[in-house]
């Protein structure tokens, strides 16, 4: 049997889709800086997003190996009832082993990078059943469509038609099922929904078993065997459905448990667990901006926390991390960063309110950049607002040290309506 397969898949010239399949797997892989590395749940979620490309691509493959073999299916294939179904499947077992093997390398790929920078967070595939189900999915929807038109034809429809499905999974629709991977941002502080696992690996077995039905009716009359595989198509279908409407849709929610790791001495950071490649970098930081800050007589929160991803899940008593989500194991803090978190000594749900106080948030852009200017004076250049350097230089050191003394303590009590800037805008 598994000479057949191979055979099959030779037929089918698999170096020339190996080598399309990995090109653009590369190119998702590695875009963006490669911004997964160092958190396990991310990198997978990232190696099942590939599949948003590949998919439509493998589903072109399928349809141009079907029509390909339709002749040859309907003159040799259909004199023999014992090898109609089996010969149909043909078309599709060389695209889906390329699609399948493209899929398991960059997979492995991509968790050797992040192996190396030692993540911190739990390692739960089941992400990756999701983007291998997928190309299954497609593959057999290429090879529904490309059975039914010329090999050309076929494939053009079905990368179409992939796509277009990709464009419809970016919504909330019927077909959202299929939006798998791609997070843009790190995971930590969130589990996998295993409920939305489930239900989506059911809804797209009941998609390719459909298409596989629909080619199936060409060189086949089973009839007695298809009501029981649409059936079986059916019940998969409702119910993934089902778990949707009563689990949720989403593959990921709020983690009960906000595990964190801290470092520092003064002054506590913390982050999330899977974005702590770079904390050391942060901890050292934060205490050197401390320590030169702490002359003017700052009392800073003991502790700066990065926060949850959802507002539900953050602790408004302490100090807010601000990071870039894109690099945050990729790089360390860069100024701004440095000082955005030091100017939020608390989370105030103020800042998140509909109508954002004006006032406050001015102020605290004032507190910001005069820690900028203080903590590093001769390398601000274009990051430090020159209305704030003016009014230090114009402006007595006490009279500002005043000043930034009342706006921290006011940011840290979440006294929002206190807060102002020290001279009129």
């Amino acid at each position: 049997m598994m000479r057949r397969v191979l055979s099959l898949w030779r037929t089918s010239s698999p170096l020339s889709s190996i080598c399309l399949l990995s090109a653009v797997e590369i190119v998702v892989l590695s875009s963006r800086g490669l911004p997964w590395r160092g958190e396990w749940a991310w990198t997978m979620d990232w190696a099942a997003g590939a599949t948003v490309l590949t998919g439509p691509v493998v589903a072109g493959l399928a349809a141009y190996e079907a029509g390909r073999w339709r002749s040859a299916l309907v003159g040799v294939v259909m004199p023999s009832a014992r090898r109609r179904i089996l010969g149909s499947l043909s078309p599709a077992i060389g695209p889906l082993l390329s699609g399948t093997l493209v899929y398991l390398l960059g997979t492995l790929t991509v968790l050797l990078i992040t192996a190396v920078s030692s993540p911190t967070d739990n390692f739960e595939p089941q992400i990756l059943l999701l983007g291998f189900l997928k190309l299954v999915a497609y593959v057999a929807l290429g090879w529904a469509i490309g059975g039914r038109l010329q090999p050309i034809i076929g494939a053009v429809s079905a990368l179409i038609i992939g796509y277009g499905l990709v464009l419809l999974a970016s919504g909330d629709g019927a077909f959202s099922f299929l939006r798998i991977g791609g997070s843009t941002g790190p995971i930590a502080g969130m589990d996998v929904n295993n409920y939305a696992v489930l239900a989506r690996s059911l809804l797209l077995v009941a998609l390719a078993i459909a298409c596989a039905v629909a080619v199936a009716s060409q060189y086949s009359n089973t009839k007695s065997l298809r009501p029981i595989v649409v059936a079986l198509a059916m019940t998969l279908a409702v119910g993934g459905a089902t778990i949707v409407h009563r689990q949720g849709a989403e593959p990921y929610r709020l983690a009960s448990s906000q595990d964190r790791i801290c470092r520092g001495t003064t002054v506590q950071v913390c982050m999330l667990v899977g974005n702590t490649t770079q904390l050391d970098s942060w901890a050292s930081q934060i205490e050197r901006s401390v320590t030169i800050l702490s002359s003017s007589g700052l009392q800073f929160p003991s502790k700066y926390e990065e926060p949850a991803p959802t507002a539900a899940g953050r602790n408004p008593s302490v100090g807010e991390l601000f990071f870039d989500p894109g690099t945050v194991n990729t790089a360390p803090p860069n100024r701004v960063m440095i000082v955005e978190t030091l100017s939020t000594p608390a989370t105030c749900p103020g800042f998140a309110a509909e109508i954002p106080p004006t006032g406050a948030m001015n102020a605290r852009y004032w507190l910001s950049h005069w820690m900028y200017h203080r903590i590093w004076p001769n390398m601000g250049g274009g990051e430090v607002d020159p209305t704030v350097v003016a009014w230090m230089t114009q402006t007595p050191t006490s009279q500002q040290d005043s000043w930034v003394r009342a706006t921290l303590m006011n940011l840290k009590s979440c006294a929002l309506e206190k807060l102002a800037i020290p001279v009129a805008s």
